[in-house]
């Protein structure tokens, strides 16, 4: 029952996050700061030849190294389980990494999905 407890805690603080990062929202322009800042980063990275791993264009290759970094952050509800909820269930919850974190990541991930499908759902109204 406990991990329960804390699958839905996880999974409303990570919404929570997720949402707050939106266009319009609170911390909407950390988010923008944080993309730009590891865009910078990441490019910086390709003109030193550190990131080399696909034959994109630079602009190209830093823009996909950047959406792969910033979804577990703050861009995708259900890819934020791995980055936050591991965070939560280690630093948080005070567990140690077992296969009920497995459980947990999969869990979390699906709830937030379901999450983010009502919110989408309300925020566009009741169509049918």
């Amino acid at each position: 029952m406990i991990l329960l407890q804390q699958i839905l805690l996880a999974s409303i603080v990570i919404t929570g996050v997720h949402v707050t990062m939106w266009e319009g929202m609170v911390f909407r322009q950390l988010a923008v700061s944080f993309k730009r800042a590891i865009y910078g980063i990441v490019s910086f990275m390709i003109q030193g030849g550190i990131i080399d791993h696909c034959k994109a264009k630079p602009h190209t290759k830093a823009q996909k190294v950047t959406e792969y970094i910033i979804k577990p952050v703050y861009d995708c509800a259900a890819c934020m389980a791995s980055f936050w909820g591991s965070m939560l269930y280690y630093f948080y919850f005070h567990n140690s990494f077992s296969i009920d974190w497995i459980i947990f990541m999969f869990a979390v991930a699906g709830l937030n999905m379901i999450f983010s499908s009502l919110i989408n759902h309300f925020a566009n109204g009741f169509h049918d």
